[in-house]
């Protein structure tokens, strides 16, 4: 049996779900995690009496006010702990625990902030995904949100970016060395590249000479380090070089985590003399050189896995 609610407050736990001020709740209940109910809050309180909406905004909550939340279980220093109730039904009595919609059943939390607010739950919101509003299931907080499987790609994130990140948030609470954190992020982002590069590599290697040197009686490993191997390196170095120059390249912003390279010195030079045309100029023929050697060494590799060069310099002797 379906019923029409108007919510008075809607708590950001719920944002996934997107839901509008008019919903449809069930009478059963899916006594989960992040499972999206509607109750309504019977008692007050003078301190810890706000909803945070989706928009960011608090509301005060009063009593009467008909609110969607999720079950949820929470533990907190400072805030209310609680926990899913193993059954929930319409008209049961729960807590609201946290500014942003969790609700379960209380047990524990600070003092200062007394009791929590009492909500009577008055049902299961439902979700609409087929045939418009004729078929229901239970709302949840994880609808709308990017599968699990989905992983974060860091080559759509400015280097800089992630290198601050890493620095002043992930280990922000540690005593860790700034070159190492610079190691760290340029890794990550170098390597998001270069997998890309070795996988379309391999790829590109015809099915047919794995199966070949098996058939010749060949090990999975040995086919992939001989006749595989070979073949990608060839053909993936010459994007490769490019990629690794620009890296090499991109270490001249190290200097926003305190570490001393090229360009962070020619900074401390610049501000002693006030004089910026010589440090920036010797940075610049420094990293053209260190670029240069570099290349150099690379273009060695690729001729030397190049198979026509090999045979050329096989008859020249």
């Amino acid at each position: 049996m379906m019923k029409t609610i108007l919510l008075d407050k809607i708590g950001s736990v719920t944002l996934n779900c997107r839901l509008p001020r008019e919903v449809r709740v069930g009478a059963e209940i899916s006594a989960v995690e992040g499972s999206v109910v509607a109750a309504r809050v019977l008692t007050s309180k003078s301190t810890y009496n706000t909803l945070e909406l989706p928009s960011g905004r608090f509301s005060q909550v009063k009593p009467g006010d008909v609110i969607a939340g999720a079950l949820g279980h929470r533990k907190a220093l400072f805030g209310y702990s609680g926990h899913v109730p193993s059954e929930a039904k319409v008209g049961d009595k729960l807590n609201l625990l946290n500014l942003g919609g969790v609700i379960g059943v209380h047990d524990g939390g600070s003092p200062d902030l007394g009791v929590p607010f009492v909500v009577e739950l008055l049902g299961q919101v439902l979700h609409f995904p087929f045939l418009g509003e004729r078929i229901g299931v239970p709302a949840h907080i994880t609808q709308g949100a990017l599968p699990i499987e989905e992983q974060l790609d860091v080559r759509g994130i400015p280097v800089v970016v992630l290198l601050m990140l890493i620095f002043y948030v992930v280990f922000a609470s540690l005593n860790i060395s700034p070159l190492l954190v610079a190691v760290l992020a340029f890794g990550m982002n170098f390597a998001a590249y270069v997998s890309e590069m070795f996988r379309s590599g391999i790829e590109s290697i015809d099915r047919g000479q794995s199966e070949a040197g098996i058939a010749m009686g060949f090990t999975r490993a040995q086919t992939f380090r001989f006749i595989v191997l070979p073949q990608m390196i060839q053909r993936i170095l010459p994007v490769y070089k490019g990629e690794f120059i620009s890296m090499v390249k991109m270490t001249s912003i190290v200097g926003y985590i305190a570490v001393q390279d090229l360009t962070k010195a020619s900074d401390i030079i610049r501000s002693r003399t006030f004089d910026p045309f010589f440090p920036l100029i010797m940075v610049a023929v420094l990293y053209f050189v260190i670029a240069w050697v570099l290349l150099q060494a690379l273009e060695y590799l690729e001729r030397n896995t190049d198979p026509k060069y090999r045979r050329r310099k096989a008859v020249a002797r």
